[in-house]
């Protein structure tokens, strides 16, 4: 069943141990399983404010796709976008329980809540629609899932759930994907001449000063001396 065969994608991502256990369980389980619990993305709507201070009503999954559209790029493997779409609605099933704006649930301010990114922007920034595609599958094939529901796998809490992880990885789930975002940063700094401002809205930031500020912290360097220590480096072993 699809939430069944999720599972093992999120964990594959972050604990391998903990997949294989999953794997053995679930092989042991009879072939019908009730999901009557599981709530799917089309059936509900969350309310965000806007930055204009304004609010719109959405269906979750097309919230969900403007998340994760900002919060990772859409050129990581298909199961770490499965990942982070778990974990993006985790936080927004929480907020929509009761959240901290009023009536809504969320703001689009990443510093408070999640990042957003819809579509036509991501289009209008040079990216393909086949990524937008390839996000919005992600988020379709995870749909309803939480991470409760891998926490139910092992018989723990969430949070016990999630203190195994930092134990056994060193980093949280947030951790790793700051890491992922930094080295795909690192490689088109690299690789390329895009300016720093678009490559940090490339990797799924806003602003120029968030992505310098967590690039700076990670590296110990800003994105710009980062570039121009590679180049003199390449320009001292070419002679």
């Amino acid at each position: 069943m699809k939430k069944q065969m999720l599972i093992p994608f999120l964990w594959g991502l972050i604990l391998p141990l903990v997949v294989m256990g999953i794997l053995v369980r679930l092989d042991k389980r009879p072939a019908q399983q009730p999901e009557e619990s599981l709530e799917t993305d089309l059936q509900e709507q969350i309310r965000v404010v806007l930055d204009d201070g304004t609010t719109e009503e959405l269906e979750l999954q097309t919230y969900l796709l403007r998340v994760v559209l900002a919060e990772m790029p859409a050129s990581f493997e298909s199961e770490a976008l499965k990942a982070q779409a778990v974990v993006a609605r985790t936080y927004t099933r929480k907020r929509m329980e009761g959240g901290k704006h009023g009536q809504a649930a969320v703001c689009m301010d990443s510093g408070c809540c999640q990042g957003w990114r819809s579509g036509e922007d991501y289009l209008a920034q040079g990216g393909k629609q086949s990524a937008v595609e390839k996000v919005r599958a992600a988020v379709a094939d995870t749909d309803g899932l939480v991470l409760e529901d891998v926490a139910r796998e092992f018989f723990v809490s969430p949070n016990y759930l999630s203190s195994i992880i930092h134990k056994e990885t060193g980093v949280t789930y947030r951790q790793h994907v700051i890491g992922a975002k930094i080295d795909v940063a690192k490689k088109m700094l690299d690789d390329t001449r895009m300016r720093v401002e678009d490559i940090a809205y490339a990797v799924g930031y806003e602003n120029y000063v968030s992505f310098y500020n967590v690039f700076k912290k990670v590296e110990q360097m800003s994105p710009s001396e980062y570039r121009f220590r590679n180049w003199k480096e390449e320009q001292g072993q070419s002679r």
